[in-house]
């Protein structure tokens, strides 16, 4: 198996992986809007608060990818495919290392989000070759 031979690599680069992201994580703190001079100060505060907050959601997201992706190794699942259960590249794992899909899952997903959120529209896949 070359996935589980590389285990203890992907260990140590999931774990500084999540370290480096709880240091980035914003901290979201309020501040009183009774103390700004005016509404742009307010609506900017806001503005930055939201935005922050939107960020600390997605490091916190990618954080829970990392330990789910830690779990797998540590129960020997990691590096195998949630869909067909065929080995996921290595090269993939190094570009992507909380990666549940193959490549080949990863692409028939995103086909399938893409009719969902447009139905009239056609893929690559749709087209016969033999057409072509």
């Amino acid at each position: 198996m070359v996935i589980k031979s590389h285990y203890d690599a992907f260990k140590k680069l999931l774990k500084e992986m999540k370290d480096k992201a709880l240091e980035e994580m914003p901290r979201v703190t309020s501040i009183k809007s009774e103390k700004l001079a005016d509404d742009v100060d307010i609506a900017s505060l806001d503005t930055e608060q939201a935005m922050a907050t939107r960020f600390q959601a997605r490091k916190a997201l990618f954080v829970r990818k990392i330990d789910h992706a830690l779990l797998r190794i540590d129960d020997g699942t990691y590096g195998y495919c949630s869909t067909c259960t065929d080995e996921i590249s290595v090269n993939r794992l190094m570009a992507r290392p909380t990666a549940l899909l193959c490549v080949d899952c990863k692409e028939d997903q995103e086909t399938e989000e893409n009719r969902r959120k447009n139905p009239n529209s056609i893929s690559i896949h749709d087209i016969d070759q033999d057409d072509l």
